[in-house]
């Protein structure tokens, strides 16, 4: 229920985010960015990186490495 709860407070960028991992188990961020980018969106990655970071802190999302090596998944 709480996932629920969080998912209407989603923005629509967070939304195209999250469809992204409906086909791909592991994403580098580069990747995210190009995906939101090809779906008409102009956004700066730095904007990307943020609503990744609210993603994985409302439990969406988890991140797997450090620095360059990053990969998002959809949380178990």
């Amino acid at each position: 229920m709480k996932k629920r709860v969080q998912a209407m407070l989603l923005n629509k960028r967070q939304e195209v985010i999250l469809n992204l991992f409906d086909t791909d188990t592991e994403l580098p961020v580069s990747e995210v960015f190009q995906g939101v980018k090809k779906l008409g969106n102009s956004v700066s990655q730095i904007t990307v990186n943020r609503d990744l970071r609210v993603l994985v802190q409302q439990g969406f999302l988890a991140r797997k490495g450090a620095g360059r090596s990053v990969v998002y998944a959809l949380s178990p």
